[in-house]
C-alpha cells in the first residue's frame, strides 16, 4: 500500500482471515483502529505501530513489522496472538503500550523493551526478545501470570522497571540484572538467570513472596544485588568472583538465605525444595 497518515492497509472496520502485508503509514502500517480476527499482519512499517495501531487483534499473527515505537503494535489490544520478529528503533519491539492477553511475544528487538514497552501483559509467554539497552523481554510494563524467558539486554535481560505478579523469570541474561533490573516482583520464581557483572537474578528493586534460585553473576550478588526482599527464599545462587553469592547489600525481612542476614524473622536453614527443578517446598520445610 501507499504511505498514508493512518492505516497503511486498512483504517477502521472489522476484518477476518485477511493478510495485511507490506504497507506503510505514520500510525499503523498494517491497520489503524481496526478489529482483526485470525489475520496475518506482516512486513509493514510505520512511525508508531509498524503492524497495528489503536487496533484490537484476536488470534492474529503480527510478524516482521518495523516502527520507531511499537514494531508490532502500538497502544492496541491483542488477545491470543503471536507477536514475533518485529523491530522498533526505540521502544517496544513487539508492542508499545496497550493490553496483551494469552499471547506469545517472541524474538522481537528494540533499544528498550525488546518484547514490550509499557502496557499490561497477562498470561503471556515472553521469550527470546532482545533490547540493546534496557529490558530484553519487557520494560516499564505491568505483567501478571506470565513466563519471561531467554531475554537479553545490557540492563535487565528479562525485565527493566516492571511491576510483576505470579510469574517466572528464567534463563535471562544481561550485564547487570540478568532477570530483573529495578521493578517490583510479587509471588515470582526467579531462576537460572545470569549477569556478566552484577545481580544475576535481580538488581535493586523489590521482591515479595519470591523464590530466587540458581542464578549467577560474575562479580557480586548472584541472586540479588541491593534488592529489598521480604518473605522470600534466596538460595543456591553463585558468583564467579567477589563475595555474597545469594545477595549483596539490600534488606531482608522474613527471608531464607545464607549467610544469615540481620532483619526480622530471617533464617539460614535449608528451605527443602521438592528437587529436580521443582521449587515447591516439602511439607517439612522450615519456610512454611
Amino acid at each position: 500500500g501507499a504511505l498514508s497518515g493512518y492505516g497503511g492497509a486498512v483504517y477502521g472496520g472489522t476484518l477476518e482471515y485477511c493478510a495485511l502485508i507490506d504497507s506503510e503509514a505514520i500510525y499503523g502500517g498494517g491497520a489503524y483502529a481496526s478489529v482483526l480476527k485470525a489475520c496475518t499482519v506482516m512486513g509493514n512499517c510505520a512511525t508508531n505501530g509498524g503492524g497495528v495501531c489503536a487496533a484490537h487483534a484476536v488470534d492474529c499473527t503480527v510478524m516482521d513489522n518495523f516502527a520507531s515505537d511499537g514494531g508490532g503494535a502500538y497502544n492496541s489490544t491483542l488477545d491470543y496472538c503471536t507477536i514475533a520478529l518485529n523491530e522498533a528503533a526505540n521502544n517496544g519491539g513487539g508492542a508499545f503500550g496497550g493490553k496483551i492477553y494469552g499471547s506469545s511475544i517472541l524474538d522481537n528487538t528494540a533499544s528498550c523493551g525488546g518484547g514490550v514497552y509499557g502496557g499490561e501483559i497477562d498470561a503471556c509467554l515472553l521469550q527470546y526478545n532482545d533490547a540493546d539497552l534496557l529490558g530484553g523481554n519487557a520494560a516499564e510494563s505491568r505483567i501478571a501470570r506470565s513466563e519471561i524467558r531467554d531475554g537479553t539486554a545490557q540492563f535487565g535481560g528479562g525485565l527493566s522497571s516492571c511491576v510483576v505478579w505470579s510469574s517466572t523469570l528464567e534463563n535471562n541474561c544481561a550485564m547487570t540484572g540478568g532477570g530483573g533490573y529495578y521493578g517490583i516482583q510479587t509471588n515470582c520464581l526467579v531462576v537460572g538467570n545470569r549477569a556478566s557483572y552484577l545481580g544475576g537474578g535481580l538488581y535493586y528493586g523489590c521482591a515479595v513472596n519470591g523464590t530466587i534460585v540458581d542464578n549467577s553473576a560474575v562479580r557480586l550478588g548472584g541472586g540479588c544485588y541491593s534488592t529489598s526482599l521480604e518473605n522470600s527464599i534466596i538460595w543456591d545462587n553463585t558468583v564467579q568472583s567477589g563475595a555474597s553469592s545469594n545477595y549483596y547489600n539490600g534488606t531482608l525481612q522474613v527471608c531464607c538465605s545464607r549467610p544469615l542476614s540481620v532483619g526480622n524473622g530471617n533464617t539460614n536453614v535449608n528451605p527443602q525444595f521438592v528437587g529436580n527443578g521443582d521449587y515447591r517446598l516439602l511439607s517439612s520445610s522450615p519456610c512454611i
